[in-house]
């Protein structure tokens, strides 16, 4: 997970939101999801790092239950919400 800036931490707190509330309505930073084959993962970042962004390995796609899981922040997303 990207970190998270100051200015949504600081909303996340004053608003009293829970993590997956807040992940819901603010996006918690995250900005812009490719979703790319496995081997064209390095091209995506050289190509986001040469325009000057950050590109980070959010997971995998794999065939099952469609959800969501965000171990590091114990929520997940289910196909029905």
């Amino acid at each position: 997970m990207p970190e998270v800036s100051e200015v949504l931490r600081f909303m996340v707190e004053q608003q009293k939101m829970g993590m997956k509330e807040a992940c819901d309505t603010l996006n918690m930073g995250i900005g812009y999801v490719a979703i790319v084959k496995p081997h064209d993962v390095d091209q995506v970042f050289e190509t986001a790092r040469v325009a000057g962004f950050e590109a980070f390995d959010a997971g995998v796609v794999e065939r099952g239950e469609q959800e969501v899981i965000v171990p590091e922040l114990g929520i997940s997303y289910h196909h029905d919400e």
